[in-house]
């Protein structure tokens, strides 16, 4: 299928330029190692630019004569600087263009694709092109040294993927595991802000990480996977990006947890809401009879259950067995400050929250406020007696 012509359709651009430029540069090493003299390689090259001029594949077939005549000078330009043109005699140098091509293939197979600026992505064809220059370009002879190069490169950069694919997995399951950490704070009230800010972190790495894979290192990424011989090297920038996105959630997620600061005054400074009674829940407690002081004290000793490690996290609690020890001791804490139990035995001691004082108490508040209650109730037909007295009292 034929490219959208672009814009500047009737002229030879920079880019189409850089593009004939890097191509002959390309098929000169690939006729030079087949053994052609410097005629043959110029016809070769000469015929593989008029097929691109006339190729409906090509962006410059609807070039006028003028810009197609640039494109032939850019073959000469670059033919008279290869080493090839160089060794000849002067003489024959001063003659070489003017002998006509013998030989123009007006096709090939479609297999080949010998012809230049077949694609109107800038980007694609620089990165493309350009990965067949090196440094030895136009030093045919040193195949072998090309071939072990190419053969250390192509280790090198499977270590390297097969290092970020690791360290990737490594920082999904970092990042995975604290998001679900913070959808269990906000549903047991377990510090939400924390919560909200390890999210944040997600967030806000997750986006730098994408930025930084598309707009920085997808370039070097399809440079690598030319080299490496893949067909598709934007895909390789593709899942770069999204590396990088989930390493970048990672580590801003794990710069969120290092300046959380630690609660001095709390149970657990390291995790203070996940072992702290709010106001609101002691309240609760009161209106049930359980004393708050009792449950913080219960609170403490299951802390002490659970190690002096911090609280695993919720992948590790649910899926090992000692992680589901831990839970239940977790979940026992929750209970207590749901105020659910009255009592519990942790270890060898076992808790009675119930506080008979706190009980009658709350019995004899409950007694006052409805008293206070009734004495302010006023039924509908004291209120037709006292208008009958207030209307007598005007009579007299």
């Amino acid at each position: 299928m034929a490219h959208q012509l672009t814009v500047n359709q009737n002229k030879l651009t920079d880019n189409q330029l850089a593009q004939l430029y890097l191509g002959f540069s390309r098929d000169y090493v690939e006729l030079s190692d087949r053994g052609m003299n410097v005629n043959e390689i110029y016809q070769e090259l000469y015929s593989r630019l008029h097929y691109s001029l006339v190729s409906p594949n090509s962006t410059m077939l609807l070039l006028n004569e003028t810009e197609k005549n640039k494109a032939r000078k850019v073959l000469n330009t670059f033919f008279s600087a290869c080493p090839h043109y160089q060794r000849l005699a002067p003489a024959f140098r001063h003659v070489f263009y003017l002998q006509p091509c013998l030989t123009v293939i007006n096709h090939y197979p479609a297999s080949d694709c010998h012809y230049y600026c077949h694609s109107d992505d800038a980007l694609f064809n620089w990165m493309l092109l350009s990965s067949f220059m090196s440094p030895h370009t136009h030093h045919h002879g040193s195949r072998g040294c090309d071939s072990d190069n190419k053969g250390l490169a192509y280790i090198i950069g499977i270590i390297l993927l097969a290092l970020v694919a690791i360290l990737t997995l490594v920082a999904f399951y970092y990042m995975l595991s604290t998001f679900l950490n913070s959808i269990e704070r906000f549903v047991y009230n377990e510090g939400w802000f924390k919560a909200g800010l390890n999210i944040a972190g997600i967030l806000g790495g997750g986006a730098a990480g994408a930025c930084l894979g598309i707009y920085i290192v997808a370039i070097p990424l399809i440079v690598l996977g030319i080299g490496l011989g893949l067909s598709n090297p934007l895909g390789l920038a593709i899942a770069g990006a999204v590396c990088l996105s989930i390493v970048g959630a990672a580590l801003f997620c794990a710069f969120t947890n290092w300046v959380y600061p630690d609660d001095k005054d709390a149970l657990d400074p390291k995790d203070a809401h996940r072992f702290a009674v709010t106001d609101e829940e002691a309240e609760h407690m009161l209106t049930k009879g359980i004393d708050p002081v009792k449950v913080k004290c219960a609170i403490v000793a299951l802390r002490q259950e659970l190690g002096k490690d911090q609280v695993p996290s919720l992948l590790e609690r649910v899926f090992t067995k000692s992680g589901g020890e831990k839970q239940k001791l977790l979940q026992q804490v929750r209970q207590l400050r749901r105020g659910e139990l009255t009592e519990l035995k942790v270890g060898t001691m076992h808790f009675n929250f119930e506080s008979p004082e706190l009980a009658v108490a709350n019995d004899a508040k409950m007694l006052l406020n409805a008293a206070a209650d009734d004495m302010r109730f006023v039924s509908p037909e004291m209120e037709e007696a006292e208008e009958q007295r207030k209307g007598c009292f005007s009579k007299g």
